[in-house]
């Protein structure tokens, strides 16, 4: 779990099997600025990577990576400022990718460039909700096919700005 911290860059690491999740951020009043990159992440029972499960989190950088038979590959709870590129989530029992915000939580201001959400057991990219809202996503060259679902889903009315460029779903 890293919480509260300040710059704080996490690199060229290797976490598998038997853990609930792999990287857990969240937030707190000096929280500002997160970078996971070059790093495998097999077999979370939740997910390779949570943001803001506890608490809001802004602007996160993961990039380089590979994470394998997580039930969810990234999760979003409540986050602003992400900003991913080039991570490739292969064989999530769920979804690659989760958008799902609680009710008075946020997820806004997202932007993924080249993430590949492959083989799934639900959908690549489910942008869905709990009752929280979703804002100004984008999805630029992405790969969300040869799930069991689709390969992009969003599932909600909380969903507002949308944006996919290329890609493959």
């Amino acid at each position: 779990v890293v919480k509260n911290g300040h710059d704080i860059t996490l690199t060229d690491f290797r976490i598998d099997e038997n853990m609930y999740d792999g990287v857990k951020l969240e937030g707190g009043a000096d929280q500002f600025i997160y970078k996971i990159k070059n790093f495998e992440i097999d077999s979370g029972s939740r997910a390779g990577i949570i943001i803001g499960n506890e608490s809001a989190v802004r602007d996160v950088h993961v990039s380089n990576g590979v994470m394998g038979s997580c039930y969810h590959g990234i999760l979003l709870r409540e986050c602003s400022g992400i900003y991913g590129s080039n991570v490739d989530i292969i064989s999530s029992t769920s979804h690659g990718v989760a958008f799902y915000p609680d009710t008075g939580k946020n997820v806004r201001n997202v932007l993924f460039e080249k993430i590949l959400a492959d083989t799934s057991g639900g959908h690549g990219f489910f942008v869905g909700s709990n009752g929280g809202n979703i804002n100004q996503i984008s999805f630029n060259g992405c790969w969300g096919s040869t799930n069991t679902n689709h390969g992009i889903y969003i599932g909600s009315n909380n969903v507002d700005g949308v944006n996919i460029a290329g890609g493959l779903y």
